[in-house]
């Protein structure tokens, strides 16, 4: 979609940014268009359509509930005779410069119009504190990161309403890479806990190798004082909490020693990079922090009553139970974010429930290595539910009137019987929660029946998919 009916519009818009009267949409910039064959020229995914990009600004909340106005980026595929579309949210990793963010086509937005070009609506909030937000950005700060990405998503959905042809066809995927992993995961926490799932219609998300667990594998890193490569996150780190709960430190003598004390601090006012950063620090915390601080943090390490522990406790999320399908991506030599976030998270989860979760091995790379096929994999695993300018019926629990698939006896033993009400399906898959595929056919349907004498007592996905690519996703249960 070029938005050939904006055209007249785009020399006054390259010049003035369009102000829109919503109730969080507050003013976009058309920001050109990609060909495919750029984006395909890549070697990273090949795509199927060209891609229009817009910065936004939208009306959000800061850390105390404030409100603010942030920016961020929408890109929309180039597609014709086509009026619904899914939607993918990226969340970018760490970034110290306010300006090298998704809104000012910074490298990392690449990802986002990759995932356009596939056929996804994409957005790409900016965050708090960059972009066009003033102050510094809460750095992993969870909920946050939640409220500048669910109302950059509202924005978006206004934007679709009010300036294109486009509609949203009830998916929404979540993914993010790094700090974006772990926005991508408080984002998917946020909406679920605060029952928004009727207005953000999550189909699945995939966070990629993020710090989940920051009160325990994370907080390793201040407990070892091993070597660690990127030093200057222990310190986003701490000013970022110190911005948010304001009980870390009165001065930054405190928590950093001379010279750091003073040479790092005014790094972080948004020129900066954090290679720059990392560049002035040395690569073991005992190094640059006062010892008495990390004494008293390591002492605590039971109690968790420090102020340290308790913010870190308060942005984990690897500890709930999401109701939709998540795929956590990470590489094992991860130096910067431990691969073992992800499976702490997987851990806690399944314990906790048979939901359809999985942490998935994306191979012995870096941090930085990891990044392309991680993200690659999450694109495969949102296509696999992806139902291109059709609208999607969803997840449902139970039989409703409504459902054009009807999966019985729901729960089940031996056997379930699958009717698509005089629709043909074109192919047939049910899931195990571990991704686990325990039954998979090609052949044209309206009506079969599968033996589940076999299979052991749990939750499972039955998913099918119709001529035209509009999909059904029935969760049944087999009970003994």
């Amino acid at each position: 979609m070029r938005q050939r009916f904006l055209q007249p519009l785009i020399s006054l818009i390259l010049l003035f940014p369009f102000v829109a009267s919503a109730q969080y949409l507050v003013s976009f910039n058309y920001e050109g268009n990609i060909p495919a064959s750029a984006l395909s020229a890549l070697g990273i995914v090949s795509v199927d359509y060209d891609v229009d990009s817009y910065s936004i600004t939208y009306n959000t909340v800061d850390v105390n509930g404030n409100q603010t106005v942030a920016s961020g980026m929408i890109c929309i595929p180039d597609i014709s005779n086509c009026d619904s579309l899914p939607m993918v949210t990226y969340l970018h990793g760490t970034v110290l410069e306010k300006e090298d963010v998704p809104s000012r086509n910074n490298f990392e937005s690449i990802i986002g119009k990759l995932f356009s070009g596939l056929g996804y609506v994409t957005v790409m909030p900016d965050y708090l504190g960059l972009g066009d937000n003033p102050g510094i950005h809460p750095y992993v700060h969870g909920e946050s990161e939640a409220t500048a990405t669910v109302d950059a998503m509202r924005a978006a959905k206004e934007f679709l309403a009010q300036e294109t042809n486009f509609n949203l066809n009830n998916q929404i995927y979540i993914t993010g890479y790094s700090q974006g992993g772990h926005a991508a995961m408080a984002t998917h926490k946020y909406i679920q806990e605060n029952d928004l799932y009727d207005e953000l219609t999550i189909v699945a998300s995939a966070p990629c190798s993020g710090p989940y667990n920051l009160s325990g594998s994370m907080a390793e890193i201040f407990i070892s004082g091993d070597y660690y490569s990127n030093p200057g996150y222990v310190v986003y780190t701490l000013l970022s909490f110190q911005s948010a709960y304001g009980n870390l430190y009165q001065s930054y003598s405190d928590i950093l020693r001379p010279p750091y004390d003073s040479i790092i601090p005014p790094m972080f006012d948004g020129t900066y990079s954090m290679s720059a950063v990392n560049n002035q620090l040395p690569n073991y915390i005992d190094s640059f922090m006062v010892d008495t601080v990390l004494a008293n943090f390591r002492n605590d390490s039971v109690n968790q009553n420090h102020p340290l522990w308790q913010a870190l406790n308060d942005n984990n999320n690897y500890n709930w139970i999401p109701q939709r399908p998540m795929r956590m991506y990470y590489c094992t030599a991860d130096e910067q974010v431990p691969y073992q976030n992800s499976l702490d998270a997987q851990a806690y989860m399944l314990n906790a429930a048979p939901v359809d979760v999985r942490a998935v091995f994306s191979g012995d790379l870096s941090h930085g290595d990891c990044v392309m096929p991680a993200i690659y994999s999450a694109s495969v695993f949102f296509d696999s539910t992806m139902a291109l300018c059709q609208s999607y019926v969803g997840v449902e629990d139970m039989d409703t009137p409504n459902s054009r698939l009807k999966v019985y006896p729901n729960p089940a033993s031996n056997q379930i019987h699958v009717t698509g009400k005089d629709i043909e399906y074109t192919s047939i898959a049910v899931y195990a929660v571990s991704g686990t595929t325990l039954y998979q056919s090609n052949s044209l349907f309206t009506e079969t029946t599968i033996n589940t004498q076999d299979w052991p007592e749990g939750i499972y996905f039955l998913q099918v998919m119709d001529s035209n690519r509009q999909l059904d996703i029935k969760r049944i249960s087999i009970v003994r």
